[in-house]
């Protein structure tokens, strides 16, 4: 009996943390203005708790994300003036399955225009621009960021930088 009182305890525990947990990836994204003069576009935040709303968000590429071991998954676009940046930030299984999934996505643009990666113990960051879209990949734990904006200026790097740094800071060491 106690052992059954247990499992469901766990159980019910992990299904709330995977809620709580999914909810509260779109909370680690940058609210309004946070980078400055950037605004959430309301109608494109979106969540995932489960697979079937990875592929409400995602299409067909959420089976490549469930099988890379995404659990959850939030998006969210901003705009600052005409320029656009979509942030789709993912929880992984595990911190091997990000870095794998990371790895991965690093290795697609490593020979695209202007690819640079940055790195520090405990976290990557690499960024490439193909045909004046500037594409970025943040790794940290479990987790994995990707940014698409169009545009490939400086000012365009600093803006993904800027984002990644907040939503590296949310993620706790």
């Amino acid at each position: 009996m106690v052992r059954g009182v247990i499992w469901v305890c766990a159980t019910t525990i992990l299904l709330m943390a995977s809620v709580v947990s999914a909810a509260g990836l779109l909370s680690m994204l940058p609210g309004n203005n946070t980078i400055t003069g950037w605004s959430i576009i309301p109608s494109y935040d979106k969540h995932a708790e489960s697979g079937s709303e990875l592929v409400e968000i995602y299409g067909i590429q959420a089976g490549d994300l469930i099988s890379a071991g995404v659990v959850s998954g939030a998006s969210r676009v901003y705009r600052k003036g005409n320029k656009r940046i979509s942030v789709d930030l993912f929880q992984m299984t595990t911190w091997q399955n990000s870095a794998q999934y990371y790895n991965d996505k690093r290795n697609e643009i490593a020979g695209l225009d202007d690819f640079t990666k940055t790195n520090t113990i405990r976290q990557e960051f690499a960024t490439a621009t193909e045909n004046g879209t500037r594409v970025a990949y943040l790794w940290k734990k479990e987790y994995v960021c990707v940014f698409v904006m169009d545009g490939a200026s400086e000012a365009d790097v600093n803006a993904i930088r800027s984002f990644a740094a907040y939503i590296s800071g949310q993620i706790l060491d």
